[in-house]
């Protein structure tokens, strides 16, 4: 007899830790955005087989289980191809943008999920977990926020020297 767990399983697309909880494990996601910036998602993908369809998973996969062999091989390889297809259109900015991030998640999600039921997988949610970027964005961006900071600064400071300039009149 071959027996499938058909409770909620977790692809875990993270770097490895010392508190490692249950879930196969694979490395952090690395996509790159569309002005060709390096982004590092940490993410957690929940999913389980179709109820009543571990049968076919038998048919299509054979009996392995395991996070390099069968079903939760292909789901992983299936994930990552559909999550950097995914995150690869949008712009390094907009990773930025909560609203953004949100639109984008379900796309993916309805993507992956549409991939995933090809394979007897029920997709239940994608966790983003941590987000990095390279550290030469990482440091345009931060000049950039100056720039901007130290312009509003001198449109008050400018603003400030002509409302002193009339009350002194």
């Amino acid at each position: 007899w071959v027996t499938f767990d058909t409770t909620v399983q977790t692809l875990q697309m993270k770097r490895r830790s010392r508190n490692d909880q249950d879930g196969d494990i694979v490395g952090p996601l690395k996509v790159k955005s569309s002005e060709g910036a390096t982004v590092t998602l940490d993410l957690s993908i929940k999913y389980r087989i179709k109820p009543g369809e571990a049968w076919k998973i038998l048919t299509k996969f054979g009996p392995g289980q395991t996070g390099d062999s069968g079903y939760k091989r292909r789901f992983a390889s299936v994930a990552q191809r559909v999550l950097v297809e995914s995150l690869g259109t949008i712009g390094t900015e907009d990773f930025y943008d909560p609203v953004k991030r949100i639109e984008t998640r379900d796309l993916m999600e309805k993507a992956l999920r549409k991939a995933a039921e090809e394979d007897h997988i029920e997709l239940i949610a994608i966790l983003t977990r941590d987000m990095e970027f390279d550290r030469e964005f990482e440091a345009r961006i931060l000049q950039q926020a100056l720039a901007e900071e130290q312009a509003a600064l001198n449109i008050e400071e400018t603003k400030s020297a002509e409302a002193t300039g009339r009350t002194v009149k």
